[in-house]
């Protein structure tokens, strides 16, 4: 054998397997599930208490919808959202919101995409009425089983049925009951246009994913799940006619679609929680439950309820109908100058726009049968007063009432929320200074607590049922102009700011 074969031979016999032998391959396959299975889980886990507290951040799951969250601009609104940011408030964290579609919320809950999940229905209350319905990956099964065939199942023979805890199965924990609201039947109503009675049998109703529809016998009628759309939005687009509800939800919204009509309320009621992974914290939801019972003992939650579902009797669907349809038309071509006046200010221009909306309606050469005139109709003394030559000119008006509620602020002391100070302006802004700055004092000598605008407001109501002279009517009338512009400005907080 010559030398180069010599050489080969050798090397052959002290050459070692090659990488993608099969015991290599497996001792590979088996480090990567090792790798996988590891991120998997330090990136699933739920936060811990100590660890949000740490990061000074809460996220939180939301779909979008007027008694949930909201976004406008750069800034949320909603009921829940105020109700938690008052939890967030409490231990100075920041709300990181995630929105997430209502199919989608089980899973971003699941994968702990995030902390908390509000706006959602639980289907506690469906697994409660019968203990054998199972959840798998986070949905029931869509066969509840009788308890025999819960006995006879394979899966679970093992499992003691009478000391079965069916809390165990959720694929989620839930937080107390923090509100409770009916079950509504609502449609999609044009105006002027009689309200159904009778709903035809092969017409669709449509609900929320999750929602306990299993609480009402709902005889002959085609209920099912809307899927991945938002229920209520489906319905502002006219795709969907009829639709079931939570009450509190339906009368919030109503605000926002106002063709949104009650065919009939049940008694059973829905219970409104947040939902937290199954493996959350213990000392978070202590925490959550302990706010929930301190919001309920001192009314907050019920306070914040009314402000964002209460009717006012001054303001109608015919009312929400138009400005609605204005938003549309209009208001694109003012919303850049309710913008740059608002930063000039430091005045939120949604309530800038409402304003113009409650005076002029948004017609820039509006006058009045007291020959005030322009968008923000200004009288002329107040315009000399502002430096507006032409109260007709839109930009002018604008920036002018900016600048008046700003100076109107500033007569009430900064011990008083901004909150508060900017509605005591908005009264002054239509009934004059005088008769608000006196309404506050009167309170600020009869209490020690703080004054808020609802006190207020309170004051000048009463002392109109009181009095029948001209001077304490206005105070009513006041009143009933600033709930008119509270309202239109959720509106258009709820409508893109683009």
């Amino acid at each position: 054998m010559n030398l180069l074969g010599k050489i080969l031979a050798s090397s052959q016999r002290g050459r070692t397997r090659p990488w993608y032998s099969h015991r290599y391959l497996g001792r590979i396959l088996l480090l990567l599930i090792v790798i996988f299975c590891f991120e998997y889980y330090s990136h699933t886990k739920p936060r811990e208490l100590q660890d949000i507290l740490s990061d000074n951040t809460l996220r939180v799951g939301y779909s979008k919808a007027p008694d949930v969250a909201f976004e406008n601009a750069h800034n949320t609104y909603g009921f829940q959202y105020e109700i938690l940011s008052h939890f967030a408030e409490q231990h100075s964290l920041k709300i990181e919101l995630h929105k997430v579609k209502p199919a989608n919320a089980m899973i971003g809950l699941n994968t702990n995409q995030f902390d908390i999940l509000i706006g959602h229905f639980p289907k506690q209350t469906e697994q409660a009425s019968n203990p054998f319905s199972l959840y798998i990956n986070g949905s029931i099964f869509s066969k509840l089983l009788t308890k025999k065939e819960f006995q006879n199942s394979s899966h679970f023979s093992k499992e003691n049925i009478d000391n079965l805890n069916y809390t165990n199965w959720l694929p989620y924990q839930e937080s107390d009951v923090w509100h409770s609201s009916k079950i509504v039947l609502f449609e999609h109503k044009e105006p002027r246009t009689p309200r159904t009675k009778v709903i035809p049998t092969n017409q669709s109703i449509y609900y929320d994913s999750g929602f306990p529809i299993h609480q009402i016998n709902f005889v002959s009628l085609n209920i099912e799940p809307i899927g991945k759309k938002n229920l209520l939005e489906s319905a502002s687009r006219k795709e969907i006619q009829f639709g079931l509800t939570s009450n509190l939800r339906f009368r919030i919204s109503q605000k926002f679609i106002p063709r949104l009509r009650a065919i009939k309320t049940y008694k059973e009621k829905v219970p409104l929680v947040w939902l937290l992974p199954k493996h959350a914290d213990p000392k978070l939801i202590n925490t959550i439950n302990s706010f929930i019972r301190q919001q309920k003992t001192t009314q907050k939650i019920a306070r914040s309820s009314d402000f964002w579902s209460k009717k006012y009797s001054n303001i109608n669907h015919l009312d929400i109908i138009s400005i609605s349809n204005d938003i549309k038309t209009k208001l694109p071509k003012l919303r850049a100058l309710f913008i740059q006046a608002s930063v000039t200010e430091n005045i939120n221009w949604t309530l800038l726009a409402a304003l113009a909306y409650q005076e002029s309606k948004w017609e820039l050469d509006a006058v009045s049968p007291t020959n005030v005139r322009g968008l923000m109709q200004l009288t002329q003394s107040t315009a000399d007063f502002l430096g507006v030559n032409d109260r007709t000119d839109p930009e002018e008006s604008i920036n002018g009432a900016a600048k008046y509620i700003r100076a109107l602020e500033k007569n009430f002391p900064v011990k008083v929320k901004r909150s508060d100070r900017i509605w005591l302006a908005v009264a002054a802004y239509n009934l004059g200074i005088g008769r608000i700055r006196q309404a506050y004092r009167q309170l600020h000598d009869e209490q020690s607590s703080e004054i808020t605008w609802d006190d207020v407001a309170n004051k000048l109501t009463t002392e109109s049922t009181s009095f029948q002279n001209d001077q304490y009517s206005t105070g009513a009338r006041a009143v009933e102009y600033v709930e008119r512009i509270r309202e239109f400005q959720k509106i258009l907080r709820y409508y893109p700011s683009e």
